[in-house]
């Protein structure tokens, strides 16, 4: 009778058998460079500013209008913010996404207005985060990304002036890393439409916002 064990268990013998388990920073097994978001109404091409930056748009769930869009060029030193960038009012939230090798998503959700949430994805790899939320008025909080090797960051949550909670986590693992070159403005006027938000930006030095 074989046993049962899990990718890395160092008790697995020749014989068990072997369980993947599911990738919580991807928990949707999405492709390499692919976002899920879910939107307020059914899309089209016309609802982008640039259809070169992805390959394709898979519409996912039609009731929902859930879509997975994969990035066409997503390397350190390009960031495709062309795909959601310029004001919309229809991306809703952020589903999942495999971002494990990007280096760069500067301004990738900038002025994403009615954007109110965003599931954790790996971010390990992530260098630049310029601008990345900003303007993302009616975000609720803060995700807590793996920041560990950002260097810059400036106005990355600029004005996203309805965030509850996730700011001093997010200043503290920022500030912290060791790597960071730009911090200009990253928290300006973040949270101050809520009682927390506002708390919490209170503990942030001035430097930062």
């Amino acid at each position: 009778m074989s046993k049962i064990c899990t990718i890395g268990n160092r008790a697995c013998a020749k014989g068990s058998t072997i369980l993947k388990l599911k990738d919580y920073l991807n928990p949707y097994d999405l492709p390499d460079r692919t976002i899920r978001f879910k939107s307020s109404k059914s899309l089209t091409i016309d609802d982008f500013s640039d259809t070169s930056y992805y390959v394709n748009m898979t519409l996912v769930d039609s009731v929902q209008h859930i879509y997975d869009i994969q990035i066409r060029s997503w390397i350190e030193l390009f960031a495709p913010y062309h795909v959601f960038k310029d004001t919309n009012t229809w991306l809703v939230s952020i589903v999942g996404a495999n971002a494990s090798s990007v280096g760069n998503m500067a301004r990738m959700f900038q002025s994403c207005t009615a954007l109110q949430d965003v599931a954790l994805f790996d971010t390990s790899s992530l260098k630049h985060m310029e601008q990345m939320f900003e303007d993302c008025t009616n975000l609720s909080y803060i995700t807590q990304f793996n920041v560990s090797k950002v260097e810059y960051a400036g106005w990355a949550f600029r004005r996203c002036k309805n965030v509850e909670q996730g700011i001093l986590s997010m200043y503290n693992a920022l500030s912290t890393n060791g790597h960071i070159y730009d911090h200009d403005e990253v928290f300006n006027q973040c949270g101050i439409n809520t009682t927390t938000g506002s708390a919490e930006l209170a503990q942030i030095p001035s430097d930062w916002k």
